[in-house]
């Protein structure tokens, strides 16, 4: 019943004349000492014409009674749903969103006051994409005052090359125009480590402008439980290795694939050393994986690739006693 009466609460938003210039989606999972100072931050943007997106994502503790005063606000939408890991209660928001613009805020973080209002506007001005700004990372206390932005645009960034050099994988740094994700229904892979970064790069392909900015406007809170904390490497390896068959094949289906093989091999040397210095004991399975996948590991972008790039090859090659290049 208690979810019933929000979602009508959201069918009457839709119904309404008003069309948020932002969604912000915020998947929710036993967060009660951090959810008041996120809502606060949220509910107190300068930019009004906003619709904030709340995701309980099954909660066992005392998360809901901190948030519940919250649901008053008519910028809110409240969804609850039995627990689904974060992949699936973002999905969840997306299937509610009605702004031009989407931003991802995680439930035991906070932004600045300012950073929906600046960020639209300058994507508005010139039709851009993507906007991605700067971060912190904290543990215990945040900072108790703001962050003066002086709103400087580092530049624009037009082809996608020049956006996997250039841009973070992350989703909270960024305002993403939602157009793109819908139209081309982008959604969140479930049981995979990096769906940040499997999101981004079924995404980057469509993506025409992306607008950098020195300001930082996101507060990233790093504690005891986050998955990226409590996962070992080979387990993060086990996870993340699909995204190397997931995003070739995504990108073959969607005929995304024509003109950006280059980019795509880089893309995947380059994930496979973000493993660290632990990596090559992963070596052969890395290779396994994209050694059968031609189309853009072949002789041709190999003596394309720059020489970090085919040094890393060699190395992996070296692990597995095969020749090198």
């Amino acid at each position: 019943m208690k979810n019933l009466f929000y979602l009508l609460l959201f069918f009457s938003f839709q119904n309404s004349k008003i069309i948020p210039k932002v969604s912000i989606i915020v998947p929710i999972y036993n967060v009660q000492r951090y959810i008041n100072e996120c809502l606060n931050n949220l509910i107190n943007q300068t930019l009004k014409e906003i619709e904030i997106i709340l995701i309980n994502d099954g909660s066992t503790d005392n998360t809901f009674n901190r948030l519940k005063s919250y649901l008053e606000d008519k910028k809110i939408i409240f969804i609850e749903q039995a627990h689904q890991g974060v992949a699936n209660a973002r999905n969840t928001g997306l299937d509610f969103v009605m702004g031009e613009y989407i931003a991802f805020v995680d439930s035991d973080d906070y932004i600045e006051e300012n950073m929906l209002e600046i960020t639209y506007n300058l994507a508005k001005k010139d039709n851009i994409d993507i906007i991605e700004f700067k971060h912190t990372i904290f543990q215990r206390k945040r900072r108790e005052k703001p962050i003066e932005n002086n709103q400087t645009e580092i530049g624009i960034i037009y082809n996608i090359k020049n956006i996997w050099q250039n841009i973070r994988v992350e989703l909270w740094n960024k305002l993403y125009k939602s157009e793109i994700i819908k139209k081309n229904n982008i959604k969140f892979l479930p049981e995979i480590y990096g769906e940040d970064l499997c999101f981004n790069l079924m995404l980057f392909p469509r993506i025409n402008l992306v607008k950098k900015l020195n300001s930082t406007f996101y507060h990233y809170r790093r504690r005891k439980g986050q998955i990226t904390l409590k996962l070992k490497n080979n387990e993060k390896w086990e996870k993340m290795k699909n995204i190397l068959y997931i995003i070739p094949e995504y990108w073959r289906k969607n005929n995304l694939m024509k003109g950006n093989e280059l980019w795509l091999l880089e893309i995947i040397i380059n994930i496979f050393i973000r493993r660290g210095k632990d990596r090559y004991d992963y070596a052969k399975d890395f290779y396994n994986i994209i050694n059968n996948q031609t189309d853009f590991f072949n002789d041709e972008n190999i003596n394309k690739l720059n020489d970090d790039y085919k040094n890393e090859l060699n190395i992996i090659k070296k692990n597995l006693s095969i020749l090198d290049l």
